[in-house]
């Protein structure tokens, strides 16, 4: 969201549920255009806890390639009902410390880039207290 974006948006803003809309709304707007010869069509995101834990879920279940991850991409938000779907970004690398099998913030700043994976998640936005934008070219 641009400072002019933010500036102008109406005081009853509910920061969470606002703001991911206002990123469908830009994604949506971007399906048919291109920057400096790329295709970026989405803007990945991280979702903070009130605790300022980024929220984690897993893809893939079952499979020799499941992954833990902290990315995704707003697919659809319902501001009316608090809740939104994500699609799941898998992270280039691991986020999980192979010695604490946690998933741990020095882990998660060496990820390089995030790919779309077509798994959904939908997810209560009461939940959140903050939404991290990250730039469109950490997507691929």
């Amino acid at each position: 969201m641009s400072r002019d974006e933010w500036e102008h948006t109406e005081s009853k803003f509910d920061c969470v549920c606002d703001t991911l809309l206002l990123i469908q709304k830009t994604q949506q707007k971007a399906k048919s255009m291109s920057y400096c010869g790329y295709n970026h069509r989405y803007v990945p995101v991280v979702l903070q806890t009130p605790y300022g834990n980024p929220f984690v879920t897993f893809g893939s279940v079952g499979k020799k390639d499941c992954f833990l991850t902290v990315f995704f991409k707003v697919i659809r938000v319902d501001c009316e009902n608090n809740c939104a779907q994500l699609e799941l970004l898998r992270p280039n690398r691991s986020i999980v410390d192979e010695e604490t099998g946690e998933v741990e913030w020095e882990k998660i700043c060496q990820v390089e880039y995030v790919t779309k994976t077509s798994e959904c998640i939908t997810v209560k936005l009461g939940c959140y207290n903050a939404v991290k934008c990250l730039p469109y070219t950490f997507g691929k």
